[in-house]
């Protein structure tokens, strides 16, 4: 199923513009959308030269939440205040800087590709395989739909917001829709007249200086222009030689940077009603991702030769500058710090920071975080934010709190559910104490950073342990076992916190019957 969904991201690319030049409709925030910016370039304003690479939280989707391991496989965008916005499941999740849960809110169905896009005025609009387009309205405490819009397929796609607030999202139909600002239809453009057939459906569309937007289906890049309520033009067409997994990007001075499944990215001039391909640069495996461009221009792209790379553009041909081996990547675009620090997700299940050294690249740190399709965001702190879609947790990495010397008490090292019958449950817990300390050593507090089980089953999990835990108190962590089967079950659960003891490991056991 993962091929196909993602192939709906992005076989071919469209170019639609739009009446005005401003982005001001797209929230103001360190990151509010895919890729971070309406070009994509996944250029961050935040320096994070101060990250040492180290766990700052975990918060782990589905073994709090008890959904099935469909997570994380979109990128997070971050909110004015600071607010996280994920996926899993049928669920939008808000989550806080500290990593405790502020909302979930439920949509019809799977929520698999689809990134959050963030509105001016703080409305997250999200793609669902319910075939809807949701803006949701965070109101602190709770999420509520403000709109839904009905497509005919899947929406996988990204939204984009462009100045005058026009929604452009692609869905499995074959249509590119732009949709207003009350959830009204302006108009679609079909990429293909027929549904038969494979399709990679739309990509996630980008917006080019000049109001052009650009986006993929099957193997071709599309220009399109907005032409008011009801009009819109197909400008070129440019074909690749595969399908087109990711998004298209757009550089500085207008050229539109796209990977193909041929294992090759192309760069193309819009010439107006025309196009001119300036070349094409090949690697050893697909091109699945999106690429991306750094301050001096420099393009960086994942390949599926399992290295990223690092070219530049001459205008007739290209370079490569550098290959980094990154391990196994598919569809995982990288992000890059004003420091010029490049972040990349592999599916080797580690973070690498990496450092441009011109003609080659260093490692700066890598921290093992489950990999996976999420690429990494950067907060305003420097705080990278990445989703596992092995394990299904969203990971927080940088400065974690510091370490405090403390051992906390751990009331069960294992808990041993025995036998369960299929369809009923059992939940035990496990109380975490922090010692009272004495009137010459008084006790410190510990900062709770999260938990995280292994593997999959049917092990889940109740946080009651988020906030900061005191001298001389104590928190619990539900474990819940409801089998599926009659099969026998072990899970480890690693309990993650500043104290010396950390991270606290509990066995788990249990088996249906």
């Amino acid at each position: 199923m993962r091929t196909g969904l993602i192939a709906i991201l992005g076989a071919a690319a469209f170019v639609v513009a739009t009446r005005t030049l401003s982005h001001a409709q797209l929230a103001a925030t360190v990151w509010p959308m895919l890729n971070h910016d309406l070009r994509h370039t996944g250029l961050s304003t935040v320096d994070t030269s101060g990250n040492p690479g180290q766990l700052k939280w975990v918060y782990d989707i589905v073994d709090q939440n008890s959904t099935s391991p469909v997570c994380l496989e979109g990128s997070p965008a971050i909110g004015a205040d600071g607010t996280i916005y994920t996926n899993c499941d049928e669920f939008l999740y808000a989550l806080n800087p500290d990593g405790t849960l502020k909302w979930k809110f439920q949509a019809g169905d799977v929520i698999e590709f689809s990134s959050p896009a963030i509105g001016a005025d703080g409305t997250i609009y999200i793609g669902c395989f319910d075939h809807n387009l949701y803006a949701v309205t965070d109101n602190g405490a709770n999420g509520t739909a403000k709109w839904t819009f009905a497509t005919g397929g899947a929406v996988d796609s990204s939204p984009a917001i462009a100045a005058d607030g026009t929604i452009y999202v692609g869905s499995s139909d074959n249509n590119l829709y732009a949709i207003n600002p009350d959830g009204t239809q302006k108009w679609k453009f079909r990429t293909r007249k027929s549904s038969t057939g494979f399709s990679s459906g739309i990509s996630s569309p980008a917006i080019g200086a000049n109001g052009i937007i650009y986006v993929g289906s099957d193997q071709k890049l599309y220009a399109i222009a907005d032409g008011g309520q009801g009009t819109v033009t197909k400008k070129w067409v440019f074909a690749t030689g595969g399908p087109m997994y990711g998004s298209p990007t757009i550089g500085a001075d207008g050229t539109v940077y796209v990977g193909s499944a041929d294992g090759s990215l192309y760069a193309v001039t819009d010439e107006g009603s025309n196009f001119k391909k300036k070349w094409r640069f090949s690697t050893g495996g697909a091109v699945d991702s999106s690429p991306l461009i750094g301050a001096d221009g420099t393009i960086y792209f994942a390949s599926n030769d399992s290295k990223f790379y690092a070219i530049t553009d001459h205008g007739t041909h290209a370079t490569r500058k550098w290959a980094f081996a990154g391990g196994a990547v598919f569809g995982s675009a990288l992000s890059i710090a004003a420091d010029g620090t490049i972040f990349g997700s592999s599916e080797n299940g580690n973070l690498y920071a990496i450092t441009d050294n011109g003609t080659s690249a260093t490692k700066k740190w890598m921290i093992t975080v489950d990999g996976g399709l999420s690429s990494p965001v950067i907060a305003a702190d420097g705080t990278i934010y990445v989703g596992g879609s092995g394990l299904d947790d969203l990971f927080a990495v940088g400065i974690p709190p510091a370490p405090v010397a403390v051992e906390l008490g751990i009331s069960n090292t294992s808990l041993d559910f025995g036998t369960v019958k299929p369809g009923d449950f059992a939940t035990m817990y496990v109380t975490i104490s922090n010692p009272i300390g004495s009137v010459a050593m008084p006790g410190l507090t510990v900062q709770m950073q999260g938990q995280q089980l292994s593997g999959y089953g049917d092990f889940t999990l109740t946080n009651l342990c988020g906030a900061p835990l005191q001298a001389g108190d104590n928190c619990q962590i539900g474990v819940t076992f409801e089998p599926s089967g009659k099969e026998s079950e072990t899970r480890t659960m690693m309990i993650f916190d500043n104290a010396d003891d950390s991270p606290q490991i509990v066995n788990l056991k249990g088996a249906g019957g």
